[in-house]
């Protein structure tokens, strides 16, 4: 700054108040403009941890959760990413796991950074975390935890999941995961879903593939001794190798066994036939939260109680469900995306969730 000072003949903080868009600069328009200038030139950045320490807002936001780097968590954190940066803040990041690296100590390491505000994503230990904040926070979590602001209401599409199958006829839907579900939401959308149809079902309605040590004989032996036509698998990966097991074995895919799956992948329209799945809205989850976490730092707000956004998912048909499968037109003009959300927005410039929810208000 003192370089900038003497180049352009000012003050130091006549340079100071121009490069932070002070209001009360007294500095004329052309000046704060050559300022600017030689700050570019002489590839000047702010010290935010500087800022900190005289009091002024660092500009940072610090992110922290278990594998940020997968999938549907890596499409969130970049959307929240590309909104922040928008609003002239930094991000860093922080990913630890369970076993290794608390989300206190996660919290702590981006306190002594001087962040201005904390992400927190999907995390289960919140009491220890919200006892040693001294900045705002907000909480993302897909798995709907007790302390949670946004995420999605993973019941509902569950619940819109298990309907469409009954809809296409089937008298029971066969509900398939990795682990055994618990309390998840997506297990409680399943069962409410038969529950509001009159039709009874049990665990032994389920296949749990941890059980069965992922074990594709022992999946097609359940199938074909339960009579199964129908399946709900809780993620878009299990729903696509499943299409390809059925196929490989003969098993026609959705004449034989219909599938529905859950997320929003793009690579659900690869499968063949295309996988139907519940699809999680990304850009709304991060805007609200943006937005919320922003209002907090604005207010100096600490301890929040959970503002509990539960965001509604939507069905996006394929044809593994038995809806008639959808003409390709187009392929690619920009890039393939994660999520069939990012990929629709950027290639075709559509919106699919509010392109269903017109049809459904319909």
């Amino acid at each position: 700054m003192k370089d900038i000072a003497m180049l352009v003949g000012v003050s130091r903080q006549a340079v100071s108040a121009a490069l932070n868009d002070t209001k009360s600069c007294r500095i004329s328009e052309d000046k704060c403009r050559e300022i600017k200038r030689v700050a570019r030139e002489l590839n000047y950045v702010s010290n935010n941890a500087a800022r900190s320490l005289k009091g002024a807002p660092s500009k940072t936001i610090g992110f922290m959760g278990p594998f940020m780097s997968s999938g549907l968590n890596s499409a969130l954190i970049s959307e929240i990413s590309q909104i922040l940066t928008a609003e002239g803040y930094n991000i860093l990041y922080n990913n630890y796991a369970h076993t290794s690296y608390s989300a206190t100590e996660s919290s702590l390491n981006l306190l002594a950074r001087g962040v201005d505000g904390i992400i927190v994503y999907n995390s289960e230990k919140i009491k220890p975390f919200m006892e040693k904040q001294t900045v705002p926070y907000l909480f993302y979590s897909h798995n709907n935890y007790n302390y949670m602001d946004v995420g999605v209401d993973n019941e509902c599409g569950g619940l819109i999941a298990t309907k469409h199958l009954l809809e296409h006829g089937h008298k029971k839907v066969a509900f398939i995961t990795i682990l055994p579900p618990g309390k998840k939401a997506r297990y409680t959308g399943w069962r409410r879903a038969h529950h509001e149809a009159g039709i009874n079902i049990t665990d032994d309605d389920m296949i749990i593939l941890r059980e069965l040590d992922g074990d594709v004989d022992l999946v097609i032996d359940i199938l074909k001794r339960r009579k199964i036509s129908a399946v709900f698998a809780s993620n878009d990966f299990i729903g696509a190798k499943l299409i390809k097991v059925l196929t490989q074995r003969g098993i026609g895919v959705p004449n034989d066994v219909a599938v529905v799956a859950y997320d929003g992948y793009a690579f659900s329209g690869f499968c063949a036939p295309s996988l139907t799945t519940v699809a999680q809205p990304i850009r709304e989850q991060a805007e609200i939260g943006v937005k919320l976490l922003l209002e907090r730092i604005a207010t100096k707000e600490i301890s929040s109680p959970p503002a509990n956004h539960l965001i509604k998912p939507i069905l996006y048909a394929g044809a593994s469900c038995g809806c008639q499968e959808k003409p390709i037109n187009k392929l690619y003009r920009i890039n393939t995306f994660d999520m069939l959300e990012k990929s629709a927005k950027m290639n075709f410039n559509t919106n699919i969730f509010n392109n269903q929810r017109s049809n459904e208000n319909e």
